[in-house]
C-alpha cells in the first residue's frame, strides 16, 4: 500500500489503536502494549512519508461496541487473589460499554477532524 500510494504523492493510512495504548489500565497489560506499538508505529510512520504526500493516523477509541469480549481467552486455571479485581474490574467495564458507540463512527469523527484541522492530526 505505501509503494502504491508514494508513487501518486497522496494517500492515508489509518490504523486502529485504542486510548489503552496511551492511558494504560491494570490487568490489561498485553492489550494496552499491543495498543502502545501500534501508537508508536503510526507515530514513526507519519513523518517518515509526509515528504512523499501520504499521512499516517492512529484512531485511538475508548469504549466501542464490537465482539472483542466474547472471544477474550481465559485462563484454565484463575487465581484466586486476583477474583476480587475481576469482578471489579468486569462490572466497570460493562458499565463504561453500555453507551459506547460503534467502531465506525469514531473512524468517521476523526477524519473529519482532520479534514477540519490537518495541521494538528496525528
Amino acid at each position: 500500500m505505501i509503494y502504491l500510494s508514494a508513487g501518486r504523492n497522496a494517500g492515508r493510512i489509518i490504523n486502529i489503536g485504542s486510548i489503552l495504548g496511551v492511558v494504560p489500565v491494570p490487568y490489561a497489560a498485553l492489550y494496552s502494549a499491543s495498543k502502545h506499538a501500534v501508537e508508536g508505529y503510526s507515530q514513526a510512520l507519519d513523518p517518515e512519508l509526509r515528504t512523499h504526500g501520504i499521512r499516517g493516523t492512529v484512531v485511538e477509541p475508548g469504549y466501542t461496541k464490537t465482539r472483542f469480549e466474547s472471544n477474550t481467552l481465559q485462563p484454565h486455571a484463575r487465581l484466586d487473589v486476583y477474583e476480587d479485581v475481576r469482578v471489579k474490574v468486569t462490572k466497570v467495564v460493562s458499565q463504561a460499554m453500555a453507551p459506547a458507540h460503534l467502531l465506525d463512527t469514531g473512524i468517521r469523527r476523526a477524519l473529519q477532524l482532520e479534514t477540519r484541522w490537518p495541521a494538528q492530526a496525528r
